[in-house]
């Protein structure tokens, strides 16, 4: 392989990705943070994992308004095609989601489960 091949190679893997599919993926996971802090007073904020085989890992990690420890609620995995996204939501499978509504509809799955409310009222007291 030639400098000029292996350029070109990382050229393309390196250029912006304006309209990359796994941007909404992200827009849904932030603007489900936005809607936990205005609804329940929980700090919530999307930090950036690990890459691993199924995508980049996004962690959707909460605090108490007043402090202490963060808590991991869930985990988002958008791969680079922004393909199907991967969602550990703490059961025995990881949960899919083909598109931003799919994504919408586990979330708002997940945030119905006794569990889920139930860790969010513990955070907001």
């Amino acid at each position: 392989m030639s400098w000029e091949t292996l350029e070109s190679i990382l050229g393309r893997v390196a250029a912006p990705r304006t309209g990359w599919p796994g941007h909404d993926a992200l827009a849904v996971l932030d603007e489900f943070c936005k809607l936990v802090e205005a609804k329940t007073g929980v700090k919530c904020q999307l930090v950036r994992g690990y890459l691993v085989n199924i995508g980049q890992e996004w962690k959707v990690m909460m605090a108490a308004a007043t402090g202490g420890p963060e808590y991991v609620m869930l985990r988002a995995y958008i791969p680079a095609t922004g393909d199907t996204v991967h969602l550990d939501l703490y059961a025995e499978e990881l949960a899919e989601a083909r598109n931003a509504e799919e994504l919408r509809v586990r979330l708002e799955a997940f945030v119905s489960e006794p569990v889920t409310q139930e860790n969010l009222r513990l955070l907001a007291g």
